[in-house]
């Protein structure tokens, strides 16, 4: 499915954006999202529900460690995938 692939694409910029800013404890939070299957190296296997809902969720969890902030850094570091996949529906934290 074509939007699976978006939405990975999505959580696993934002994942490895945090990562670089929080180091491994990003990945672990990261990892708490129930939704989200995450491989040993910290990308996307699979979703266990809808793949938005999934990606509302990990915002959420970044948005425990650094605020509504998170949802800008979010938005700046999904804005090429985003580019290629203007028509994609996003959570409401990821709306201008």
């Amino acid at each position: 499915m074509r939007d699976e692939n978006v939405y990975k694409d999505m959580i696993n910029a934002i994942v490895e954006s945090k990562i670089e800013i929080f180091g491994q404890f990003a990945l672990t939070k990261a990892r708490t999202v129930t939704d989200i299957q995450f491989d040993a190296d910290g990308k996307v296997v699979s979703f266990l529900n809808d793949p938005e809902q999934a990606l509302d969720h990990l915002l959420l969890k970044f948005e425990d460690i650094s605020g509504i902030i998170s949802n800008y850094t979010a938005q700046v570091v999904i804005t090429k995938i985003l580019d290629k996949y203007p028509d994609i529906e996003l959570p409401d934290r990821l709306k201008n």
